[in-house]
């Protein structure tokens, strides 16, 4: 969970079934919002999902996924205005990748 300069927050979490990545978002005059899906995957799971947000308040995940044949680093970005990103893979090694990390400076950049 993360939470934005106003308040706001947003939780990922996986549905349990097949580790599909949902999320929820928190606005402080509504409450909670109702789950979306980020990254579902027939083929493999989903796991170890992060988020945060940058410094125009935009929250964003990373989280490792399965294709079948490794795993793999995503993530996605939540726009207020538009909702979540279409997940973006950021590694294609051969290899398998777990335990992604999500950090901002204090400044609100991403690294």
């Amino acid at each position: 969970m993360a939470v934005d300069s106003a308040g706001n927050a947003t939780e990922q979490f996986d549905d349990g079934t097949r580790k599909s990545l949902w999320a929820n978002q928190y606005d402080t005059s509504n409450g909670w919002g109702t789950a979306v899906l980020v990254k579902s995957d027939d083929v493999d799971n989903a796991g170890a999902p992060g988020v945060g947000y940058d410094s125009d308040d935009n929250a964003h995940a990373l989280w490792w996924q399965g294709d079948g044949t490794a795993y793999n680093i995503h993530t996605s970005r939540f726009v207020t205005s538009t909702g979540w990103t279409t997940p973006q893979l950021l590694d294609d090694d051969t290899g398998d990748a777990f335990g992604p990390k999500l950090a901002f400076s204090p400044f609100g950049d991403d690294g």
